[in-house]
């Protein structure tokens, strides 16, 4: 479970901001979602709160964005690997 967590949120042993807000909110984001459902379905509420339904949008904006960024980062880096492999090879 520990080399999980430090794969998933570090990034050569310090922790990345963007993988820690994003661990943190995506349990948030879900129970929002879950609530959202329960509230509209069992207990029988004719209307969602609209600023609940806009909070849960803008919060998987959120994770969406910052996944993207991450996996971005993470591919530039590994293309920044290869040059400086092939440069170390023809030196």
């Amino acid at each position: 479970m520990k080399k999980f967590v430090s794969d998933t949120i570090m990034v050569k042993g310090k922790y990345s901001m963007k993988r820690v807000l994003v661990s943190i909110s995506f349990p948030y984001t879900l129970l929002l979602g879950i609530y959202i459902v329960i509230s509209d379905r069992l207990l029988g509420l004719k209307t969602v709160n609209p600023y609940a339904i806009q909070v849960f949008s803008s919060m998987l904006l959120f994770i969406a964005t910052a996944l993207g960024i991450t996996a971005y980062a993470k591919k530039q880096e590994q293309k920044e690997e290869v040059i400086n492999d092939k440069n170390e090879l023809e030196s």
